[in-house]
């Protein structure tokens, strides 16, 4: 990805395990090349995960502007999500499905449920029969080399869950993706 947006001419900083090993944490490495770059402003997209929001919200840096920007990995803005899921009341899931769907315009025609039916719950709930799974289509799966990778966790002694060979089978850009989205659909 770093490399592809180098050729479309952005600017791109891109640091692997090796090259922050000298660094004790993320904080250290932000404000080591914050400072070596001279930025006046850090902002930086809204992380999916707490942890990481946690410790971008408290990262210090001297004399530098820091801003969240929202993700867009969700249909909904983060702020807005406290208007949908008020603190102390229930609220079904289905009923905040159907919402969505309907601003969204997803699965919907003519402001009416695609096939009639909110949902088809019912229907995924039988068991698949032998002679379903023999029909479903082969997977489209890669064979990517990253043993290069693998060495370098094992290098840094970072723990994975799961078990780590060379062979990936998942796409890793975006034109991989793109074939393994066409190819399910």
């Amino acid at each position: 990805f770093a490399q592809e947006k180098q050729e479309e001419g952005h600017h791109v900083l891109h640091l692997t395990l090796d090259d922050t090993a000298a660094f004790d944490d993320l904080d250290q490495v932000l404000q080591h090349y914050v400072r070596e770059v001279g930025a006046s402003k850090f902002e930086y997209q809204r992380p999916d995960e707490y942890r990481l929001l946690e410790q971008l919200t408290k990262l210090k840096l001297e004399g530098v502007v820091k801003r969240c920007v929202d993700t867009e990995h969700f249909l909904l803005p983060f702020a807005e999500i406290e208007q949908q899921f008020p603190q102390g009341k229930h609220v079904m899931m289905e009923h905040f499905y159907r919402r969505m769907r309907k601003r969204f315009d997803i699965l919907m025609q003519d402001g009416k449920p695609v096939g009639e039916k909110w949902n088809y719950d019912a229907n995924n709930r039988n068991k698949l029969k032998v002679k379903d799974i023999e029909q479903l289509p082969k997977p489209l799966m890669f064979s990517l080399n990253v043993d290069e990778i693998v060495e370098r966790l094992m290098r840094h002694k970072i723990s994975t869950i799961g078990s780590l060979n060379g062979d990936l089978l998942w796409p890793v850009n975006r034109a991989q993706s793109l074939s393994l989205l066409a190819h399910f659909c």
